[in-house]
């Protein structure tokens, strides 16, 4: 898998870019894979992301800065 280094306030235009539908980010080291964020109204420009488990249902979620450095995994 290729890797893009990003922030999360870059994420949707970098997303844009792609050709692919297979991808997830980590945020930060790297520890955890997430597939789905969002930007919650009134939330003040925190972005929402999500961890689905094997059986595709929602597991966990992160509050995450704008300016958070994300790494970004394509095919």
């Amino acid at each position: 898998m290729k890797k893009l280094k990003t922030t999360m306030g870059q994420l949707p235009r970098e997303l844009d870019k792609l050709t692919t539908k297979d991808w997830h980010f980590t945020i930060g080291k790297g520890k955890a894979t997430y597939h789905i964020w969002a930007l919650a109204n009134n939330s003040c420009g925190l972005h929402y992301c999500y961890r689905s488990d094997k059986y595709g249902m929602l597991s966990a979620k992160r509050a995450v800065e704008p300016n958070k450095e994300v790494t970004l995994h394509y095919n």
